[in-house]
């Protein structure tokens, strides 16, 4: 059918910073990938929208799931300052 579809995503806590008390960049950006692959697995869409800034998402929906692509970052997933500590 044709339309906006939304998915309930079960992982959602691979994302969340709390889970990562330890390098947690790299396990959020890992984290997405198994969000995307529950979201995927639920459901392929014909293009896939990243608003949320999972970079590692866009690959993923991109080879895996044949998807077209777009995306909104307003942010880095990493930037100079988050590395400055």
């Amino acid at each position: 059918s044709k339309g906006v579809r939304f998915v309930f995503l079960s992982c959602r806590r691979w994302v969340d910073a709390s889970s990562w008390p330890r390098f947690t960049l790299i396990g959020q950006s890992l984290g997405s990938l198994v969000l995307g692959w529950d979201a995927l697995c639920q459901f392929r869409p014909e293009i896939f929208v990243d608003s949320m800034g999972y970079a590692f998402t866009l690959p993923l929906f991109s080879l895996l799931g044949g998807c077209r692509i777009g995306c909104y970052v307003h942010y880095p997933t990493i930037s100079t300052d988050m590395l400055e500590q």
